[in-house]
Protein backbone atom coordinates (compact mmCIF):
# COMPACT_ATOMS: atom_id res chain seq x y z
CA UNK A 1 0.00 0.00 0.00
CA UNK A 2 1.35 3.45 -0.50
CA UNK A 3 0.06 6.45 1.05
CA UNK A 4 0.99 9.97 -0.74
CA UNK A 5 1.12 13.07 0.34
CA UNK A 6 1.87 15.83 -1.66
CA UNK A 7 3.07 19.23 0.04
CA UNK A 8 4.29 21.22 -3.35
CA UNK A 9 2.13 22.53 -5.77
CA UNK A 10 3.85 19.78 -8.08
CA UNK A 11 1.65 17.83 -10.39
CA UNK A 12 1.07 14.08 -8.61
CA UNK A 13 0.55 10.91 -11.04
CA UNK A 14 -0.41 8.51 -8.36
CA UNK A 15 -1.16 5.42 -10.30
CA UNK A 16 2.66 5.68 -11.64
CA UNK A 17 4.08 5.83 -8.05
CA UNK A 18 2.21 2.98 -7.08
CA UNK A 19 3.84 0.91 -10.04
CA UNK A 20 6.85 1.65 -9.14
CA UNK A 21 6.14 0.61 -5.20
CA UNK A 22 4.25 -2.38 -6.33
CA UNK A 23 7.22 -3.60 -9.00
CA UNK A 24 9.94 -2.91 -6.33
CA UNK A 25 8.25 -4.75 -3.30
CA UNK A 26 6.76 -7.83 -5.86
CA UNK A 27 10.76 -8.22 -7.09
CA UNK A 28 12.41 -7.59 -3.82
CA UNK A 29 9.92 -10.34 -1.96
CA UNK A 30 8.74 -7.53 0.76
CA UNK A 31 5.29 -6.50 1.83
CA UNK A 32 4.16 -3.47 3.78
CA UNK A 33 2.81 -0.13 3.48
CA UNK A 34 5.12 3.03 2.46
CA UNK A 35 4.21 6.68 2.74
CA UNK A 36 5.92 8.72 0.38
CA UNK A 37 5.23 12.65 0.73
CA UNK A 38 6.18 15.40 -1.63
CA UNK A 39 8.03 18.46 -0.18
CA UNK A 40 9.59 21.66 -0.99
CA UNK A 41 13.79 22.84 -1.08
CA UNK A 42 13.07 24.40 2.23
CA UNK A 43 11.76 21.42 3.75
CA UNK A 44 13.87 18.98 2.74
CA UNK A 45 16.78 20.62 3.49
CA UNK A 46 15.04 21.70 7.00
CA UNK A 47 14.73 17.31 7.89
CA UNK A 48 18.31 16.95 6.22
CA UNK A 49 19.66 18.95 8.70
CA UNK A 50 17.52 18.10 11.64
CA UNK A 51 18.51 14.41 10.66
CA UNK A 52 21.01 13.61 9.29
CA UNK A 53 22.91 17.34 9.97
CA UNK A 54 23.42 17.87 6.37
CA UNK A 55 21.99 21.56 6.05
CA UNK A 56 21.75 21.52 2.35
CA UNK A 57 18.60 20.47 0.52
CA UNK A 58 18.89 16.89 -1.10
CA UNK A 59 16.90 14.52 -3.87
CA UNK A 60 14.89 11.88 -1.13
CA UNK A 61 15.22 11.23 2.75
CA UNK A 62 14.04 7.78 4.07
CA UNK A 63 12.85 6.97 7.42
CA UNK A 64 12.27 3.36 8.29
CA UNK A 65 10.02 2.06 10.45
CA UNK A 66 9.80 -1.66 9.85
CA UNK A 67 10.95 -2.34 13.63
CA UNK A 68 7.78 -0.99 14.64
CA UNK A 69 5.62 -4.09 13.37
CA UNK A 70 3.42 -2.30 12.18
CA UNK A 71 3.44 -3.27 8.42
CA UNK A 72 4.60 -0.08 7.45
CA UNK A 73 7.87 0.27 5.86
CA UNK A 74 8.58 3.85 6.48
CA UNK A 75 8.67 7.13 4.83
CA UNK A 76 9.91 8.41 1.43
CA UNK A 77 10.27 12.52 1.14
CA UNK A 78 10.97 13.44 -2.39
CA UNK A 79 11.24 17.24 -3.60
CA UNK A 80 10.71 17.27 -7.24
CA UNK A 81 12.25 21.00 -7.40
CA UNK A 82 15.28 19.41 -6.64
CA UNK A 83 15.17 16.18 -8.67
CA UNK A 84 14.52 18.53 -11.63
CA UNK A 85 17.24 20.91 -11.06
CA UNK A 86 19.67 17.72 -10.15
CA UNK A 87 18.38 16.02 -13.61
CA UNK A 88 19.85 18.84 -15.93
CA UNK A 89 23.06 18.01 -14.62
CA UNK A 90 22.47 13.98 -15.02
CA UNK A 91 24.68 12.91 -17.73
CA UNK A 92 22.59 9.29 -18.25
CA UNK A 93 19.00 11.14 -19.58
CA UNK A 94 20.85 14.29 -21.00
CA UNK A 95 19.12 12.83 -24.99
CA UNK A 96 16.18 12.63 -23.65
CA UNK A 97 13.04 14.67 -23.95
CA UNK A 98 12.29 17.38 -20.96
CA UNK A 99 9.46 15.07 -19.89
CA UNK A 100 10.28 11.59 -20.21
CA UNK A 101 13.27 13.06 -18.08
CA UNK A 102 12.28 14.76 -15.08
CA UNK A 103 9.82 11.00 -14.58
CA UNK A 104 12.95 8.79 -15.11
CA UNK A 105 14.53 10.71 -12.27
CA UNK A 106 11.64 11.46 -9.93
CA UNK A 107 11.22 7.37 -10.27
CA UNK A 108 14.73 7.01 -9.55
CA UNK A 109 14.91 8.89 -6.41
CA UNK A 110 11.56 7.18 -5.26
CA UNK A 111 13.37 4.05 -6.26
CA UNK A 112 16.50 4.83 -4.15
CA UNK A 113 14.20 5.85 -1.45
CA UNK A 114 12.38 2.39 -1.27
CA UNK A 115 15.75 0.77 -1.46
CA UNK A 116 16.37 1.89 1.74
CA UNK A 117 13.60 1.45 3.70
CA UNK A 118 14.01 -2.23 2.20
CA UNK A 119 18.15 -2.26 4.04
CA UNK A 120 20.24 -1.14 1.64
CA UNK A 121 22.65 1.49 1.75
CA UNK A 122 25.74 3.51 -0.15
CA UNK A 123 28.26 3.24 2.59
CA UNK A 124 30.83 2.29 0.32
CA UNK A 125 31.65 1.05 -3.28
CA UNK A 126 30.25 -2.19 -3.49
CA UNK A 127 27.18 -1.00 -1.36
CA UNK A 128 26.83 1.76 -3.80
CA UNK A 129 27.14 0.10 -7.05
CA UNK A 130 24.82 -2.74 -6.25
CA UNK A 131 22.04 0.04 -5.55
CA UNK A 132 22.92 1.85 -9.00
CA UNK A 133 22.16 -1.27 -10.63
CA UNK A 134 18.81 -2.47 -8.64
CA UNK A 135 17.38 1.29 -9.63
CA UNK A 136 18.67 0.95 -12.92
CA UNK A 137 17.45 -2.86 -13.46
CA UNK A 138 13.61 -0.77 -12.10
CA UNK A 139 14.00 2.17 -14.22
CA UNK A 140 14.56 -0.34 -17.23
CA UNK A 141 11.29 -2.07 -16.50
CA UNK A 142 9.31 0.86 -16.16
CA UNK A 143 10.19 2.96 -19.11
CA UNK A 144 11.15 -0.03 -21.35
Amino acid sequence: MLEISNLTTEKLDKKFFGKIAALVLKKEKKAGAISLVLVSSQKIKYLNKRWRKIDKATDVLSFCFEAEGDGLLGEIYLCPEFIRMDSRANTETQNEDEARKQKVEIARSFIHGMLHLLGYDHRNKKDLEKMINLENKYIKKLFN
